[in-house]
């Protein structure tokens, strides 16, 4: 989900490049009403939400995921691999 923080991260364009640049190649939806931020009572920038098959939140990660914080990608790859092996 990428809710737009500044006014150049709402055109699509923009954050298709970004996804790009990054490396990022699983969906991301984009929502610049912050409806989801706010359903989520999210309160980090970034965060990334791990939801179940039955729609239960099970694992939350404040900050930034990319090759600059490997850390961050490992505990993340390791709660999916718990989940996924339920």
């Amino acid at each position: 989900m990428h809710t737009p923080e500044l006014s150049g991260d709402y055109a699509t364009e923009n954050v298709k490049a970004a996804l790009s640049r990054e490396g990022i190649t699983w969906p991301v939806v984009q929502d610049d009403d912050s409806n989801t931020w706010r359903a989520y009572s999210n309160r980090y920038w970034p965060a990334f939400y791990l939801i179940d098959r039955k729609g239960v939140v099970r694992y939350v990660q404040a900050g930034e995921i990319s090759a600059r914080f490997p850390s961050a990608i490992k505990s993340l790859q390791a709660q999916l691999e718990k989940v996924l092996g339920e």
